[in-house]
């Protein structure tokens, strides 16, 4: 019978079983190199809106591998790929596309339509109704449906949302801070001062002059 020794340290290889060393690649942030703009588009839509990976490769028929490599921008996905990406995300498929610059659309009024964008994610104001709670509760809800956030976690505004608030809400009314604490869930203090930096905004705005035709 053959006896081990525990102790016995295993030989180096011989040169022809030797391992092929790994090169350097010297792959840079995926925020730099091919493919990162999009992976990262990827990945921040997927946990915005509180997705897990898991979910994601069962519902797309992707592999773990596959999803991992797309969000890490090692490998761009096929353009069927991209398409039902951007459909399960509710994103537009300009935002997927690669070489695309992987940051959401800036909070914005789209006054034509009355129509309230909070990143990707749209707010018909004429259907919500001019009411500053109303308002505020679609807002909470597109913020917290884009952010993956819950209905308990507070809602930090960012300046670019704090400009479109203040173009859409009553900005001096009574119980402003009352709603915003109840709809953001934030404390009164935090409220009054979104409420301070509203009202702010918007007398910048109102002071703005208007742009001349061609500007």
């Amino acid at each position: 019978m053959a006896i081990r020794w525990r102790n016995q340290r295993p030989q180096p290889p011989t040169p022809s079983q030797s391992l092929v060393p790994v090169p350097n690649l010297g792959i840079p942030d995926r925020t730099h190199r091919g493919g990162a703009a999009l992976g990262l588009t990827l990945e921040r839509a997927r946990k915005r809106l509180g997705i897990s990976s898991d979910t994601v490769c069962r519902e797309l028929w992707l592999t773990d591998r596959e999803l991992n490599q797309y969000e890490s921008g090692l490998r761009i996905p096929p353009a069927t790929v991209v398409e039902r990406l951007a459909e399960f995300y509710g994103l537009e498929l300009e935002q997927l596309q690669a070489g695309t610059p992987s940051r959401f659309n800036p909070a914005a009024n789209d006054g034509e339509s009355d129509r309230l964008w909070m990143g990707w994610t749209p707010v018909e104001l004429e259907t919500v109704g001019p009411e500053n709670a109303a308002r505020l509760r679609a807002v909470a809800q597109a913020v917290r449906f884009m952010r993956g956030l819950s209905e308990r976690d507070p809602i930090v505004v960012r300046g670019d949302e704090v400009h479109v608030m203040a173009k859409v809400l009553d900005v001096y009314a009574a119980d402003l801070a009352h709603d915003i604490s109840d709809w953001f869930a934030l404390d009164q203090s935090d409220a009054e001062e979104l409420v301070a930096k509203l009202r702010y905004a918007s007398d910048t705005i109102k002071r703005r002059p208007p742009a001349l035709e061609g500007d």
